[in-house]
């Protein structure tokens, strides 16, 4: 009989309620007629496409016309296409992350010390005005840049299309919720959405003489924002960590949890979470928000739309995915790395994090029979069989297999099968001699560079008396 092995992560904060896991796979829906309802894909592979050559963190990108600008440590770099880099010049004072905007002539950078713009014809330049106030966010609309100044609820604007021009009297502030103090801004639609630390609201664009961006009368959303980098936008769509440490999504001007009990278990643990960032990409006719929370090690959790079901993404040797930011040039999905200077393209046909293995692992739900004893003869998981590598790591790519019968407390002894090698395409993965058990959990780990698909498993089982 088929036994129910593909899901979601959701390991509760008690394992033998729920223990699953999915780690740098996720949950696709299959069409009618399909082998079955569900499978599960790999994550995207990194295959690199520059070095900046600095060693430190790529904290910042943001494409400006046929080039990405990057900032490593606190210096900005100009990558072209082919993925060819040049030194721009210092920035900022080393930061977690640089906010960045752009408005097709000038490249503006900020964080609460100050301001840079870079233009072709200027190279990069101190932003000098005495009007500018530093910012801790940036985003471009309409003309304007758009900045949020640090510790406070005020929000202003630079001069139309002039990111070096500001006036002390272009400024309004968000003031719908006492001690509101924003985090972020994000042009949405040509919505003008404000993240604050108690409340969001959305402006637009009114064309007012005095200052031009209005509230909407009724768009006031009483819920804070606990980072001021996880808001993001796709799917028509905005993301964020709440100030309750729940995730949530915008429907219209609605906050809607999308996070599960076993995630904001898990975000509780962490000893900090205003450090968290968020970014969105789509590929494969999945989008995808992802979330990363750095401190302590971090975790990364990415969330499916398309499903709505939540994944666990790490790369090899880290609790978290290497992503520290992302930008999408060219038609690519560029990532900058959390250690080395390193820019990564993602590809679904790739799998290695740049050459590092990638751990992929299912955690099952939990399989019982109401408390009786079953018997399992063997276990046969389908793979997408013969996708072994001609030679090397995955010539005849393995699958590791572990059960737990006490909650997924203790593990079984590790049980290793080949997957097929390539030309394969009939070849079965069963494991054997499983015996008998009231609950257990499986646990499947998979490390070879292939194409590991998991399309459905099935069993051979007795119930006993």
């Amino acid at each position: 009989m088929k036994i129910p092995f593909i899901g979601p992560a959701y390991a509760s904060d008690s394992l033998p309620v729920s223990a699953q896991t999915c780690v740098n796979w996720y949950v696709e829906a299959n069409a009618p007629g399909a082998e079955g309802p569900v499978s599960l894909k790999p994550t995207p592979g990194l295959v690199e496409f520059a070095d900046l050559g600095t060693n430190l963190p790529v904290v910042g990108m943001c494409v400006l016309n046929e080039y990405l600008f990057a900032v490593s440590g606190s210096t900005l770099f100009k990558i072209s296409a082919a993925g060819n880099a040049s030194e721009i010049g210092a920035v900022l004072t080393q930061a977690e992350h640089v906010s960045l905007a752009q408005n097709g002539l000038q490249l503006i950078g900020a964080d609460e010390t100050g301001g840079v713009i870079y233009t072709e014809a200027g190279g990069l330049v101190a932003i000098t005005d005495p009007d500018f106030p530093n910012a801790s966010s940036l985003c471009f609309f309409d003309g304007y840049f758009v900045y949020v100044r640090p510790a406070t609820a005020i929000f202003g604007v630079s001069g139309l299309y002039n990111g070096f021009s500001y006036d002390a009297l272009q400024f309004a502030t968000a003031e719908g919720a006492a001690g509101n103090r924003l985090l972020a801004c994000v042009n949405d639609h040509r919505q003008l959405w404000l993240f604050g630390t108690k409340s969001i609201e959305i402006w637009y664009n009114s064309g007012s003489s005095y200052f031009p961006f209005t509230r909407y009368g009724g768009a006031f959303i009483e819920r804070g924002c606990a980072a001021r980098f996880s808001p993001a936008k796709v799917d028509n769509s905005v993301f964020w960590l709440g100030d309750d440490n729940v995730v949530y999504r915008a429907v219209d001007f609605t906050p809607v949890r999308i996070s599960t009990h076993a995630l904001e278990a898990a975000i509780n643990t962490y000893p900090a979470v205003n450090d968290s960032f968020g970014y969105t990409y789509s590929q494969g006719g999945h989008s995808f928000y992802v979330l990363t929370f750095p401190s302590s090690g971090g975790e990364t959790w990415a969330f499916d739309t398309v499903t709505g079901l939540w994944h666990q993404r790490k790369s090899y040797g880290m609790t978290r995915h290497r992503a520290n930011c992302y930008a999408n040039f060219n038609g690519n999905h560029i990532v900058g790395d959390v250690e080395n200077g390193k820019l990564y393209r993602m590809d679904t046909e790739t799998y290695t994090d740049g050459g590092d293995p990638i751990v992929r692992e299912r955690t099952t739900q939990v399989l019982s029979s109401e408390g009786a004893a079953i018997r399992m003869s063997s276990l046969q998981v389908l793979f997408e069989q013969g996708t072994g590598l001609l030679s090397g790591q995955g010539e005849d790519p393995q699958a590791m297999l572990q059960w737990s019968d006490d909650g997924a407390r203790t593990w079984s002894s590790e049980m290793w099968v080949s997957i097929g090698k390539m030309g394969k395409y009939g070849y079965r993965s069963i494991w054997r001699r499983l015996g008998s058990f009231r609950t257990r959990v499986f646990r499947l780990r998979i490390s070879d560079p292939i194409k590991a698909v998991v399309i459905d498993s099935m069993a051979e089982i007795e119930r006993m008396r």
